[in-house]
């Protein structure tokens, strides 16, 4: 695979998995908005930002922010693996499957090849501005 293909695939590898976790990470203050309310609206809001503002940074190509995302992945994904077994019905299958997606996305920063090779080209031009 010539390099610019590898680039190219990385980028559409790394978009899918920052566009998975931004909505496992909006999708729950959603409901939760429209459930209950606005009552906890500026908690929800300033976890979306900032876990936003940390996948923009992985997507820049910092290694802190990667590794910070592979880190709260995979423990957000044992929590819900973890949780799913002591909840029955519909809720206990969705905190499985949400739990899997998690511990997935924080596998493909840590397995792909192309992926990192992606941000490693994020790094590298992002350094070499003046």
């Amino acid at each position: 695979m010539k390099e610019s293909e590898k680039l190219q695939l990385g980028r559409l590898q790394t978009q899918a998995v920052l566009g998975t976790l931004a909505v496992l990470i909006i999708a729950p203050a959603v409901v939760y908005l429209t459930h209950f309310g606005s009552e906890r609206l500026p908690q929800q809001a300033l976890t979306v930002l900032a876990s936003l503002l940390l996948l923009w940074n992985v997507y820049r190509g910092y290694g802190w922010a990667r590794n910070i995302t592979v880190a709260l992945a995979i423990v957000a994904g044992i929590g819900g693996v973890l949780a799913s077994l002591f909840v029955g019905t519909t809720a206990g299958w969705l905190l499985l499957i949400v739990g899997l997606l998690f511990i997935g996305c924080g596998m493909a920063f840590v397995a792909s090849q192309s992926i990192a090779a992606f941000l490693a080209a994020q790094r590298e031009a992002r350094t070499r501005r003046p």
